[in-house]
């Protein structure tokens, strides 16, 4: 039976009461040090799965390094309390430390500065590698505000990932986000008629959803895939990699990345985790200012590596 890791970066920043600290590393929704968070209530979920052969790597992160270290002992605790359920580890700063000085003896010197917890695709990086070091034949990554409802999920998530199914080649699953509701299209109203593509993401989404769920098949080619319930073969971790200079929507640079090399990514219909956002978040009028900023800058370098990858490789 084929090992799993299921993975579970989390993320951490300033107590709610600590006023006027700078967030150096920019993430969704931190959680605030002085709340309990919802790693907790993931890490519960994995009681009922029947898999078994797995583990689970936690990567914790930090918004600014002078809270590392109360971030990585604050993580720990939350971890120590599960150690008694399933196989359990942890890489923080302090494993990261370690990491590097063994890539700067074994003269990896050029990726040294591609190695750290600072952005979501170094973070995903580290993802892969951990679990490739560790033996890992197959990577489940998954998000700190989620849940696992179905028992059967990681015999799902490694039934066809790494194989051949109906004359394709598997290179990695992923599978949809389920709402409170047990729904997946995000049916926001109002939107079809507006004229800014940004305006209008989420009825174009549904319209993606839209074409996927009525393809035939469990298993469909995909042109999106979601970070937070995504599948990766060890095959597939020997060639690609996320994009370390794309700082966010790293799942779907990292289908691109893999289409670049002839893989395909496939929506599994039946591999759903449900999606329990938290309701902390830093805002400015609704609008998180330094994710926008951040997402104008990877469209902008999305835009731009599409273009010069297409001068070789139309991507079909």
């Amino acid at each position: 039976m084929q090992k799993v890791t299921v993975v579970i970066p989390t993320y951490w920043t300033w107590p709610t009461d600590v006023k006027g600290k700078r967030e150096s590393f920019i993430f969704d929704h931190p959680t605030p040090l002085n709340l309990d968070g919802t790693l907790a209530r993931t890490l519960e979920s994995f009681r009922k799965i029947n898999y078994p052969n797995f583990n689970i790597l936690v990567i914790t992160a930090s918004t600014n390094v002078e809270i590392a270290g109360r971030v990585e002992k604050r993580v720990q605790g939350i971890i120590d309390k599960f150690k008694d359920k399933f196989e359990i580890k942890h890489f923080s700063y302090s494993k990261l430390k370690i990491f590097r000085e063994r890539l700067f003896e074994l003269g990896h010197y050029k990726i040294l500065q591609e190695i750290d917890l600072e952005n979501y695709n170094n973070i995903r990086n580290l993802q892969l590698i951990v679990s490739y070091i560790d033996n890992s034949d197959v990577v489940v990554g998954i998000d700190d505000d989620e849940v696992i409802n179905d028992s059967n999920y990681l015999y799902k998530a490694a039934e066809y990932v790494g194989k051949e199914y109906k004359g394709d080649f598997i290179a990695g699953v992923a599978g949809y986000y389920l709402d409170r509701e047990g729904n997946h299209r995000l049916k926001v109203e109002g939107q079809e008629e507006l004229e800014n593509l940004f305006d209008k993401k989420s009825y174009l989404m549904d319209l993606t959803y839209d074409r996927l769920d009525h393809t035939e098949g469990r298993l469909v080619k995909t042109p999106v895939v979601f970070g937070g319930n995504m599948v990766f073969p060890r095959t597939t971790i020997e060639r690609i990699s996320f994009d370390p200079y794309n700082t966010r929507g790293e799942d779907i640079d990292y289908l691109i990345n893999a289409k670049m090399e002839g893989l395909n990514f496939f929506l599994d219909k039946e591999l759903n985790i449900t999606h329990l956002q938290p309701d902390y978040k830093n805002t400015y009028n609704g609008v998180n200012i330094s994710q926008l900023k951040q997402d104008i800058l990877r469209f902008i370098y999305e835009k731009e590596k599409l273009t010069q990858v297409k001068k070789y490789n139309d991507l079909n």
